[in-house]
């Protein structure tokens, strides 16, 4: 991609001798997050909360009117939430629960499924006991991006409404004002289904004829650098996964081997159907060029 005399690189490593490379455009970013309040809530027992379900005070936003529970360790909470609207074929890279509450100790947070109870990890949300009751309760978190409470859950359990989460009480008193449900995700469709970036497949290949050394001056999401390209070393052809379709079968790759004067040094998180990966950005190996291609032979 060529614009304003400046090269936009994708870095595309060439490691066996076909390479499936995800490329995607500049108009949307991969990692997304979309968060829902409790809307609805039940115990399992009436006796231990003030007021009990179906209260509404523990649900929507925060309101400054809680619902509280002072009995012996045990009594839980479960609250659902409502259908999510996550984009395209994502997947789920992360889960955050935030309660906005008061406790004396801390308690254990776990999600749950429609139809099948408890599922992933229980977390450990931590004590806020210096609050006044309710007025001034404060939001504590649980989980972040990059970590899915090993539950399995995906996108179409959360657009179907199914997940929600169990707060059991291990402390003499909690009170409860609002509940927060974060789903992190990674997705190359759009809220319609549209894709929003090709797949390549990308061939190592013996380039016949010689090719001259040149220099350029390349700049991308980690700076200005210059580079000298060495050697055709791969061509990239767009193609179809898993039945997602090609977007432009005359897009083609053609992948440089260059020498690079300057060493991004980035650590950086990456998102895709594939799953989120964190990894340090080393230094620059190719350099990927928009190509057309004629097979001769």
């Amino acid at each position: 991609m060529v614009e304003r005399g400046k090269l936009k690189i994708s870095w595309i490593f060439v490691i066996t001798l076909f390479t499936l490379c995800g490329v995607l455009t500049y108009k949307s970013a991969l990692a997304a997050s979309e968060t829902q309040h409790a809307s609805a809530w039940s115990v399992n027992n009436n006796a231990d909360w003030t007021p009990f379900p179906p209260s509404a005070n523990p649900l929507g936003v925060s309101d400054n009117n809680c619902t509280g529970a002072s009995t012996p360790s045990g009594s839980w909470a479960e609250f659902i939430f409502p259908a999510f609207s996550i984009a395209g074929t994502a997947t789920i890279t992360g889960i955050q629960v935030k309660v906005k509450y008061r406790s004396g100790g801390s308690n254990t947070v776990q999600l749950t499924k429609s139809g099948m109870g408890l599922v992933g990890d229980a977390r450990t949300l931590s004590a806020l006991s210096a609050q006044a009751f309710c007025s001034s309760t404060a939001f504590v978190s649980v989980g972040v991006d990059g970590e899915t409470w090993n539950a399995g859950l995906t996108q179409t359990d959360f657009n179907a409404g199914n997940v929600g989460i169990r707060l059991t009480q291990n402390a003499n008193t909690v009170d409860i004002d609002a509940v927060e449900l974060t789903v992190f995700y990674a997705s190359d469709t759009d809220t319609g289904g549209k894709k929003l970036g090709e797949h390549f497949l990308c061939y190592s290949i013996d380039p016949h004829g010689d090719f001259k050394d040149r220099e350029i001056k390349l700049e991308d999401q980690f700076g200005s650098s210059s580079a000298v390209v060495l050697m055709p070393v791969a061509l990239c052809n767009p193609v179809d996964k898993n039945g997602e379709g090609i977007l432009n079968r005359e897009r083609h790759l053609v992948c440089y081997e260059i020498k690079h004067r300057g060493v991004p040094k980035q650590t950086v998180v990456t998102g895709n159907q594939f799953g989120r990966q964190k990894m340090s950005v080393v230094h620059p190996k190719t350099l990927c060029i928009p190509s057309n291609k004629k097979v001769i032979k």
